[in-house]
């Protein structure tokens, strides 16, 4: 088979893999947000959240670029808040809460932020969005568990668990020892596969989430051959 393993290369740096421009403003985009949720929730009198955890493709490092002229698709940024038990209410009641707090502080919305069965959802009109799943906390002693607020009841829930398996996949499947993984460049190019299709055909796709767990299972490494 042809060499083209140096093509696949410039392609993920030029059109797939974020710029490093495009990745600080993600940062600074997870932080205004974060602010957000902290302050809305001061002036509401609301309980402070415990901890807040990252999740989807900002957390695994497998965002990429949106296809070129599709005005549609977004930057997605999922942003897990977390109270403690004690603070956590209902589990529709402590969503609202979120919801509540960043209605308060934010501003350049698509549409007013929308509480959704699993988490609070924000479109921006710069096109980019983002979810909170709400959570709470409780001590065990095997450690922090978690349960997820949805709809009107709390799931037992682990939301670092796919960052870790993805983590672990990319570092242990990967032929390079360090460094840039193959993996982690194979789920970014088939995710971007994935979105451009989905805008060509006019028809849905499997989700971020999904795509990744279906390229990391049909996935055979190949060092220096990311094209084949």
């Amino acid at each position: 088979m042809y060499d083209f393993s140096g093509q696949i290369s410039g392609f993920h740096q030029r059109h797939v893999r974020l710029s490093n421009a495009q990745r600080a403003d993600m940062k600074r985009r997870r932080e205004t947000n974060l602010d957000r949720v902290k302050e809305g929730l001061q002036e509401l009198k609301k309980p402070v959240f415990a901890e807040t955890i990252n999740q989807g493709g900002y957390a695994q490092k497998t965002m990429t670029q949106p296809p070129e002229a599709d005005q549609d698709s977004r930057y997605d940024i999922d942003l897990g808040i977390v109270f403690g038990d004690a603070d956590a209410l209902a589990p529709r009641t402590t969503r609202d809460w979120v919801r509540q707090a960043i209605d308060r502080k934010a501003n350049n919305m698509k549409n007013e932020p929308e509480t959704k069965k699993k988490c609070v959802r924000v479109i921006y009109a710069d096109g980019y969005q983002c979810d909170f799943p709400v959570f709470r906390r409780y001590w065990t002693d095997a450690g922090w568990r978690y349960e997820l607020s949805s709809g009107d009841e709390w799931v037992a829930s682990d939301p670092g668990a796919m960052n870790r398996w993805i983590d672990q996949e990319v570092r242990c499947k990967s032929p390079e020892a360090s460094g840039s993984y193959q993996l982690r460049r194979i789920i970014r190019l088939g995710k971007f596969f994935t979105k451009t299709q989905a805008n060509k055909e006019k028809r849905s796709f499997p989700g971020g989430l999904v795509s990744t767990a279906l390229f990391i299972e049909a996935y055979v490494p190949d060092d220096g051959r990311d094209d084949r």
